[in-house]
């Protein structure tokens, strides 16, 4: 396909993991070459290149990602509307931003995407209610900052064709700020494609559901390329 895929790992505080992932394989076996990235905060590189996404998460996550953009194309490795971005949940959330703000990309796949903080903030699991406050900087979730740094809120920066894969039943992302997003850019006149996973979560646990969501995936990307 002759297009470079940029893979945001969630957390996002986790990390680009040196094991095999059959989607990303599927995808290099397209055509596509595969950069997992490692933004600032990701885990295995010590505790102050972790903690630096404390109180800007939002922002230098982005940072980074839009920096790869920058590397890619300045020593020719991919060219500009030939680059796509996916990522899961945080990693949807910081793609979601990106897109918003570059408009060298042909495209995002966005998996159990985080699109308002504050819904997330409402119904994230008890234990991680703190960490998310600690990710923003803000300690209650009516602060502008928890609007200001949810990708709903930039949704008329974003032009770029986007692929949203969620679950029916994600308690953590409800799936109804995902398909209100989804509208809001179809009347910006964006090209947003939905696949919504009856009975799964926020993270696909079923055979089938991954097979539907790879399948969705590949065919969304041979499309972008198809338009070229």
């Amino acid at each position: 396909l002759g297009i470079a895929v940029i893979n945001l790992h969630g957390g996002p505080k986790s990390l680009a993991k040196q094991q095999l992932s059959p989607p990303l394989e599927a995808l290099w076996r397209d055509g596509c070459d595969i950069v997992d990235l490692n933004y600032r905060g990701s885990a295995g590189f010590g505790r102050d290149f972790r903690g630096r996404i404390n109180g800007a998460w939002g922002v230098i996550d982005v940072e980074d990602c839009i920096a790869a953009i920058d590397g890619l194309i300045e020593k020719g490795l991919a060219r500009a509307g030939r680059i796509v971005l996916r990522g899961s949940s945080a990693g949807a959330f910081t793609l979601l931003h990106v897109l918003a703000k570059d408009s060298r990309l042909a495209g995002g796949v966005a998996y159990a995407a985080v699109t308002d903080l504050r819904a997330l903030g409402r119904g994230t699991h008890k234990y991680e209610s703190g960490y998310l406050k600690t990710l923003i900087g803000a300690d209650n979730l009516t602060a502008p900052l928890f609007e200001q740094r949810s990708p709903i809120s930039n949704v008329r920066n974003i032009r770029t064709p986007v692929l949203f894969l969620h679950g029916g039943n994600d308690a953590v992302s409800p799936v109804n700020g995902v398909m209100h997003m989804a509208g809001l850019l179809k009347d910006n006149g964006t090209r947003c494609e939905t696949c919504i996973l009856d009975g799964e979560g926020h993270n696909f646990s079923s055979s089938e559901a991954l097979q539907t969501a790879h399948k969705a995936e590949r065919q969304f990307i041979r499309s972008l390329m198809s338009t070229d």
